[in-house]
């Protein structure tokens, strides 16, 4: 069996370098890498975008067959000149009009339909970086019904094209959207499995640390600053009313992954902490070391970082959407991710609240070591879908 697995589901760029669904595929890689015959095994790669290190040692050390794939069309190309049986990809958004007839089987994973479940929001022009990114946001706003229209029909290209494809949904919540919003796809053609747990990361102390003037468990932890998804701009906001009004409030925010000057003139207090990407490691010590995780997403097709953060047992304030409840269940102290005065309300509750803060850290564990089980299973029955 010739299996097609594709690479450019892990791939980044400068730009975006850490996404749940990369996330996801490098898991995958890494356990098919176990179970699959290496002689058999073919990566199709996109050259314009990097692979991870970790990623790269290991092709290069069983001398992996890499194969560069620019378009679509270069992937059906692909399958007919090595012969491929088996193909998978772990992000297949762009294939709406690749020829899958042309294998014996296709399983692709669909994370989650955010384009046409949240196609904008109204803040989402705070975002960007240059004016063209601040014009397309209005845009969007604009022609919301054309645009929307526009997103569904992608879709759409994309499920009629794997209507012969096995399709795994992360969540619950993922498989009934596509159901929802695709009546043509019936439940029974869709296996939910878990997001597996990511590769294990060490913790790891940043070497400017000391610059960053933060105390272990005096700071909240806020991730994808730079992502309107992420909604991390009402959260500011809502830290930003409780540092006016609230002068005796002794913790910190950390604001990671905030690129050039996002936020920093209008959120200019010496309690906001931004800080561009930083890699695994230092992100596992920024979890490690937090007092609570805020986590004010706009939609979600599984949710990784809240469970990241109860791993270590940190209370998690996050928005309840999509998947969130689903996977998350009690443990986070949930809020309307569009009031910043709800937000501002959850953040002072665990701060003064000292009974609820070590219930949340019990409850985070908990969780987390419940849906630990399930990623594990989950994962091997992946790898058995896929090598079957």
């Amino acid at each position: 069996m010739r299996f097609l697995f594709d690479l450019e589901a892990l791939q980044f760029t400068n730009y975006n370098k850490f996404d749940g669904g990369a996330e996801y595929a490098k898991v995958v890689f890494f356990a098919l890498l176990e179970r699959i015959d290496s002689n058999d095994f073919y990566l199709c790669f996109n050259p314009n975008k990097k692979i991870p290190d970790d990623v790269d040692i290991i092709i290069k050390s069983l001398n992996l067959k890499l194969i560069e794939k620019k378009s679509n069309s270069d992937l059906n190309r692909i399958f007919k000149l090595y012969n491929i049986d088996k193909f998978y990809s772990a992000l297949p958004y762009m294939y709406k009009n690749v020829d899958f007839t042309k294998i014996k089987e296709s399983i692709v994973t669909i994370h989650g339909l955010r384009p046409i479940e949240l196609p904008f929001d109204f803040y989402e022009y705070k975002y960007a970086n240059n004016p063209i990114e601040f014009f397309k946001s209005f845009l969007k706003i604009i022609f919301y019904y054309l645009y929307k229209k526009m997103l569904k029909y992608n879709f759409t290209s994309l499920f009629r094209n794997l209507a012969n494809t096995k399709i795994i949904a992360v969540s619950e919540h993922t498989k009934y959207s596509i159901c929802t919003f695709y009546p043509a796809i019936k439940p029974n053609q869709i296996t939910c499995l878990y997001s597996p747990l990511k590769k294990y990361e060490t913790s790891q102390k940043l070497l400017y640390w000391d610059s960053l003037k933060l105390e272990i468990n005096k700071y909240f932890l806020i991730i994808s600053v730079n992502r309107w998804i992420k909604n991390s701009y009402r959260a500011l906001k809502a830290f930003d009313h409780i540092f006016k009004n609230y002068k005796d409030f002794q913790f910190k925010v950390l604001c990671l992954g905030c690129i050039k000057n996002q936020f920093k003139k209008e959120f200019n207090s010496d309690k906001f902490i931004f800080v561009d990407y930083v890699n695994s490691n230092h992100l596992e010590y920024f979890y490690e070391n937090c007092y609570a995780f805020i986590y004010p997403t706009l939609n979600e097709g599984f949710g990784y970082p809240p469970l990241e953060a109860m791993k270590y047992g940190k209370p998690v304030l996050s928005s309840y959407v999509n998947s969130i409840t689903e996977i998350c269940k009690d443990a986070p102290l949930y809020f309307n991710p569009y009031s910043v005065h709800e937000i501002s309300n959850r953040i002072l509750n665990i701060v003064n609240d000292s009974i609820l803060y070590e219930k949340m850290k019990n409850k985070s564990l908990e969780r987390y070591y419940n849906v630990k089980v399930k990623q594990e299973n989950d994962l091997n029955k992946l790898v058995e879908i896929l090598i079957s």
